[in-house]
């Protein structure tokens, strides 16, 4: 098929944005918002490039048009040098052509608000010649909402939305075919027209018969599990604003530890260890929260089972099962942020417990998780120079390690053999050196093992 708009296809292969994203958030799933119609745009201000008689924008304004939608930030190098530079490109060869495609970039500022500045939209407006509208969101004590509605997960992050207001790609990784052949598939499309991959019905679909009526004692039972839903979201959202803090403070405090002065490294404590502190309080409490959902869902699992013959029972089950693995994954998540937190803070033994506890939680086969756990064990065991707990562990997962995970194997090898030196165990670790040094594909070498083996030999 002929693309309608040659310059897309000429400038396909210019841009591959894959790097420099500045990450706000581990959690969101914005695969999830792929076929939903675009959320609004609240809390953005300060807009520049307006069009005449606007105070402020939404993707409303631009149906019957193909849009494109970034999120960046002044600090944000992937923003500055890759996605602004294509989009201004996009939009100026587009113009020319009298393409059905707007553009529109809103600064989304999670961290170093000083740089990331209201007044820097005009600023980043003048320097790369961009004429389309572009907003700002985001401050110190106030989060981007915008960006959490479209469960991005930082800059530069792009967006394309239909003609129906309708979003059909989200991602930071902006493949530069890929985005062409998307942008013209979407300005060929018409409206109505299933996106790739759909089937279109021949005839409007008939609407589906209306839902069975609940019984009381089911309908109690619908409002008791969304209610649990409906807190778990809010706790949700309230910790995602905490994290976006603390990142905001340890991009600050990194800032000021690029000498490696005292001085730096007194005020990067400072900065970080206060605020991850008040962190890991409000996961623990999420947590201690999360516990009291289990006897709830005790209650609720309970009462679907007395309600087998009811015809929302099924419905019901499914809701039960989807919110009960959310809340579960939650709180692997959020003990795992806790466990680390804790080694770093020097809490050895609240850490390992916290880690030998994940390990009880998941499932016999999450093997490949249970060494994961082992591994950071013996890290910290590591850091708190506990070397014959660490070795111990390294051990097990040595022995248990799949076939194909040569590098891995490596690695643990030479940790090994460092950690035997520490014991005076001279004779193991020339054991695992010598393996490795043995193993080692044609053409590879390890610097400094040689000089090593040689030293462990007169010791062994």
């Amino acid at each position: 098929m002929r693309h309608p708009f040659a310059v897309f296809v000429v400038l396909a292969a210019g841009f591959a944005i894959s790097a420099g994203i500045a990450s706000a958030a581990e959690s969101p799933n914005p695969d999830e918002m792929i076929g939903k119609p675009a959320p609004d745009w609240k809390g953005v201000s300060h807009w520049t490039n307006l069009p005449e008689g606007k105070e402020s924008l939404g993707p409303e304004d631009f149906r019957d048009k193909v849009l494109v939608l970034v999120f960046v930030q002044k600090s944000c190098q992937g923003s500055q040098q890759q996605m602004l530079p294509l989009m201004q490109n996009l939009a100026r060869q587009a113009a020319e052509q009298s393409a059905p495609l707007a553009f529109v970039a809103i600064q989304t500022a999670f961290g170093q608000f000083e740089t990331n500045t209201p007044e820097a939209v005009a600023e980043m407006a003048e320097t790369h010649k961009i004429a389309f509208p572009f907003g700002h969101a985001g401050e110190k004590d106030s989060p981007p909402h915008v960006l959490y509605r479209y469960k991005a997960k930082g800059t530069p992050w792009l967006i394309l939305i239909d003609r129906e207001g309708v979003i059909r790609k989200s991602g930071h990784k902006v493949a530069g075919q890929e985005l062409v052949d998307k942008i013209n598939d979407l300005l060929q499309r018409r409206p109505g027209q299933a996106d790739a991959g759909e089937q279109t019905p021949a005839k409007p679909a008939e609407p589906p018969p209306p839902p069975k009526p609940l019984s009381p004692a089911a309908k109690k039972l619908k409002e008791r599990l969304d209610g649990v839903l409906g807190r778990f979201q809010e706790v949700a959202t309230k910790e995602m604003e905490v994290r976006m803090r603390i990142m905001s403070a340890q991009q600050r405090a990194m800032q000021v530890v690029k000498d490696q002065d005292e001085a730096a490294l007194k005020l990067y404590k400072g900065q970080y260890t206060k605020p991850l502190r008040a962190y890991e309080q409000m996961m623990v409490a999420i947590v201690r929260e999360l516990r009291t959902y289990d006897a709830k869902f005790g209650t609720v699992h309970a009462a679907l089972n007395r309600l087998r013959k009811d015809p929302a029972a099924d419905e019901l089950k499914t809701d039960f099962k989807r919110v009960s693995a959310m809340i579960d994954k939650r709180r692997v998540n959020l003990l795992d942020q806790i466990g680390d937190i804790a080694v770093k803070a020097g809490r050895l033994d609240e850490g390992i417990k916290i880690y030998d506890r994940l390990r009880a939680l998941l499932p016999l086969d999450a093997k490949e998780m249970r060494r994961s756990y082992r591994e950071r064990t013996a890290g910290a065991y590591e850091k708190f120079e506990q070397w014959s707990a660490a070795i111990h562990l390294l051990e097990l997962v040595y022995k248990n390690l799949p076939a194909p995970e040569q590098k891995r194997e490596f690695n643990l090898r030479l940790r090994l053999g460092n950690l035997y030196q520490r014991i005076g165990r001279y004779d193991k670790a020339l054991e695992m050196y010598e393996g490795v040094k043995k193993d080692l594909p044609p053409g590879q070498k390890v610097d400094g093992l040689d000089d090593i083996i040689a030293k462990l030999k007169q010791r062994a």
